[in-house]
């Protein structure tokens, strides 16, 4: 593995930054479906997250200013005590 500005969260940062630069109103939303399905919620679900930690994939929402977000169905895949 080698680090890309390529591919990845820096990637999608940039991208998040320079259309948000080019338009007043933008509002960037998430559709759900975060914590299963990636590498990172496979291997959080395999860890365990404690109660009221913030899982990685919300912290790097916060990270890139994410307006507005909602539950997916996937979510509920690993139990309401993971979510």
């Amino acid at each position: 593995d080698q680090p890309s500005l390529q591919i990845g969260l820096s990637r999608a940062a940039t991208i998040v930054k320079q259309a948000k630069s080019e338009a007043e109103n933008t509002v960037l939303v998430d559709n759900g479906d975060l914590i299963q399905g990636s590498p990172m919620g496979d291997y959080m679900a395999a860890k365990g997250i404690n109660a009221g930690d913030v899982h990685p994939v919300y912290k790097a929402m916060n990270q890139l200013d994410y307006d507005v977000g909602n539950i997916g169905n996937h979510e509920f895949n690993y139990g309401l005590d993971f979510l």
